[in-house]
């Protein structure tokens, strides 16, 4: 008798017991399903989108973007690892371990999920201000946009069936599933997609920022971005022409007739950290000096810093040589103009007194200049 009741009280204990017993959230951490319940839960989750733009900006944008134009080359050294000179040159095929392309894709797709969490999340959760729901939302918008219209001009164009692609479209949380059953979508439906996240953040982002919210992006941040979409469209592979033209004239001169916009008095302003969010500048990428193991800096000085050059450039570590003015680009420039501020690097390896034009790019600090795309600040 004895035993049967035993036998009795397990199989009760065992019958009582379900997922919801097994399966606890773990109350020693912050984890997605406690996570995202306040107003400042999804603050905290917008900033940490902003923050994903460092790694893109610090390393793959700058590869996949400027050294492969025209203006700026890369000082590669025999025996040094090929990737980054298989960029500069267009090799073909590029080599599948080039680490700077599965960055780029990786650091996007993660930037793009934080953003869906921000889009996805915003409005389940606990608001006392109703605005800043918007606002977070148009944040995310915006970032969302950016990256994805990075990614479309680096991996989108014609395919080998002829069709104009663009890469994966990711416009909510995705499950690991959901996220391996897609294939990239058709080039101008990413192009409408970044067009309507741009034109939602526009319509919700505010004029300005006070106090420690500065360098969040604007309505001014966003029309600039869609201007230069607009730009981007009328060319090369959708060939959308003079209406692209004179949409991206008609947005673009929204944002120069801004009153709250204007060129700084002097170009080396642009580039010192105590003068970050100036009056020039449309969007910054926020960047912190002190972080342990460097993580919220920037590398740029080194990286840029003319190979063999001293402490005349950087005062410690080493020079990368990396985004060295061309021919090209050094032939554009005027001597003798009485703005000239700095000498330019040629060929990555030294330094010559060839003067710079006020507002044209100088040594090695070229990149996010252009017109109205985004520009970082070292500090």
């Amino acid at each position: 008798m004895k035993k049967i009741n035993l036998l009795f009280v397990a199989v009760f204990f065992l019958a009582s017991c379900s997922d919801d017993f097994i399966d606890l959230n773990p109350k020693s951490n912050l984890n997605a399903n406690s996570f995202y319940k306040t107003q400042q839960d999804i603050n905290q989750a917008t900033l940490s989108a902003y923050g994903n733009l460092r790694s893109l900006y610090n390393s793959t944008y700058v590869r996949l973007g400027e050294i492969r134009s025209d203006n700026t080359t890369y000082s590669w050294l025999s025996g040094n690892p090929a990737n980054e000179k298989g960029i500069d040159e267009f090799a073909s095929p590029l080599l599948p371990e080039n680490n700077f392309i599965t960055d780029m894709w990786d650091d996007s797709y993660k930037t793009i999920l934080r953003c869906n969490i921000v889009l996805g999340r915003s409005d389940a959760a606990t608001f006392t201000d109703e605005k800043l729901r918007s606002q977070y939302k148009a944040e995310a918008s915006f970032l969302r946009a950016l990256v994805y219209f990075w990614l479309n001009r680096a991996f989108g164009g014609p395919a080998l069936n002829g069709q104009l692609l663009g890469v994966i479209k990711a416009d909510k949380e995705l499950s690991q599933t959901e996220a391996y059953a897609l294939g990239r979508a058709p080039l101008q439906e990413m192009y409408d997609f970044i067009i309507a996240d741009l034109k939602y953040a526009e319509a919700n982002l505010p004029q300005s920022y006070g106090g420690t919210d500065k360098g969040r992006v604007t309505k001014a941040g966003a029309s600039a971005l869609l201007g230069k979409v607009y730009l981007t469209m009328a060319g090369y592979p959708l060939n959308k022409g003079g209406e692209y033209y004179n949409l991206a004239s008609q947005k673009l001169a929204e944002v120069v007739n801004n009153s709250a916009y204007s060129l700084v008095p002097s170009y080396k302003d642009l580039f010192d950290v105590s003068k970050k969010n100036s009056t020039e500048s449309l969007f910054e990428v926020q960047y912190m000096k002190g972080a342990p193991n460097g993580a919220t800096g920037s590398p740029w000085n080194n990286n840029f810093a003319p190979r063999f050059s001293d402490k005349e450039v950087v005062l410690v570590g080493d020079k990368g040589g990396e985004n060295s003015p061309t021919q090209y680009m050094s032939n554009a420039y005027e001597t003798g103009d009485p703005g000239n501020l700095y000498p330019c690097e040629m060929a990555g390896s030294m330094l010559k007194p060839e003067p710079c034009k006020p507002r044209n790019m100088c040594v090695n600090t070229m990149m996010f200049q252009q017109a109205v795309q985004t520009m970082a600040t070292i500090g």
